[in-house]
């Protein structure tokens, strides 16, 4: 189980470079948050525990990449993991319709934290938020979703095979 959770973290590790550097503003100026996504599918499977372990690692690694303070991103990527991690065995998020509505759900919640921290320690952080960003980032990561959800199941990291009830 440790190694999974390793993988799954190298991998939004991953997506969070890749989001930096070659996927920054490739979709009409927006980057698509592919590392929520893949912390959403994963968080499905393993819980609330091991998804906002996942989260802090991921967002810390974004903190330290990104020009934002240090726990601005391993905080809302906790708080994500933690909410979606409490659906495991409540909510199957099978089919495709779930998936989007659960990206846009997350990306929803990024939005509304990002919003309360700008509040609270930095208004320009809340000035820098446009709608026409956010909708974007909505639309984009509502149709990456499917893609990443299916990824993350055919490479075997997300276990659909332990359907009991909680």
């Amino acid at each position: 189980m440790i190694l999974v959770l390793f993988i799954q973290t190298s991998i939004m590790i991953l997506f969070v470079f890749l989001q930096s550097t070659i996927l920054k503003g490739i979709f009409f100026g927006i980057t698509p948050d592919i590392a929520l996504l893949v912390l959403i599918s994963c968080s499905q499977s393993s819980g609330s525990f091991k998804a906002q372990t996942s989260g802090f690692i991921t967002g810390l690694f974004e903190d330290i990449i990104s020009l934002s303070p240090l726990g601005f991103h391993s905080l809302i990527k906790t708080l994500v993991g933690n909410l979606f991690g409490l659906t495991k065995g409540k909510i199957f998020i099978d089919s495709i319709l779930l998936q989007i509505v659960f990206s846009i759900l997350a990306t929803i919640f990024k939005y509304i934290l990002i919003f309360i921290l700008g509040v609270l320690f930095s208004p320009l952080i809340t000035k820098a938020i446009t709608i026409r960003a956010m909708l974007l980032e909505l639309g984009i990561n509502a149709l990456l979703s499917p893609v990443i959800f299916f990824l993350m199941k055919l490479t075997g990291l997300v276990n659909r095979k332990g359907r009991e009830m909680l």
